[in-house]
């Protein structure tokens, strides 16, 4: 009997409102059907994530009681605290100043640092694996660093010299556009293939 709440009625229901979903995309007039759905998941993933939320804050809280690594709990705590009462303040404005201030001066300008970082990581960690481990494997490693650390370089140079690095930049652009749609692309096959293993009751998502 547990199993039949646990396992088999979730898939279920899981499937038919995927299938309900998928054939309001087929059939138009089924689209009235596809809006409370994604409406019910919606606010489901919200419980997830105020769950998650409140999950992290009781481990480190736990963190912060016995000790271990008490300041990186800390520190977390109270940045999550004050993000949370943040959002929950722009929630009832209408400029959202503060949601603005922090995406653009601490988020993004953090990712931009990470970005840049980036190249000098790949560098250090190809050095470092050179010293190590020699081989064609650290050779290529090496290579790609190096790459990267050129094309993420703004062109400053005039002249010929800076119309070849130009055009090396564009190649190599391409060429990680093309890998980016790839991988988009196996993300989308994997994410249909997925929800088609849902849909027919292959996969049990909610089972034990």
């Amino acid at each position: 009997m547990r199993r039949i709440f646990t396992s088999v009625a979730p898939t279920i229901v899981t499937g038919i409102a995927g299938a309900f979903v998928l054939a309001s995309f087929l059939v138009p007039s089924l689209i009235v059907l596809r809006a409370p759905l994604i409406g019910v998941a919606t606010i489901i993933a919200g419980v997830a994530v105020l769950m998650g939320f409140a999950h992290l804050l009781y481990v480190h809280l736990r963190r912060l009681r016995s000790g271990s690594g008490a300041l990186y709990s800390l520190v977390l705590i109270l940045s999550a605290s004050a993000a949370l009462v943040i959002l929950l303040i722009d929630r009832y404005t209408t400029q959202q100043l503060f949601t603005r201030f922090i995406f653009q001066h601490i988020i993004v300008s953090t990712q931009t640092a990470l970005g840049a970082l980036l190249a000098v990581f790949l560098m250090l960690a190809a050095l470092r694996m050179l010293m190590r481990r020699r081989g064609a494997v650290a050779a290529w490693f090496l290579a790609a660093g190096l790459v990267v650390l050129v094309t993420q370089v703004p062109v400053v140079v005039d002249g010929p010299v800076g119309s070849v690095l130009t055009a090396v930049r564009q190649v190599f652009d391409a060429i990680a556009t093309a890998g980016m749609r790839g991988l988009l692309l196996g993300v989308a096959l994997g994410t249909l293939a997925t929800a088609f293993r849902v849909l027919f009751f292959i996969d049990r998502p909610q089972s034990e």
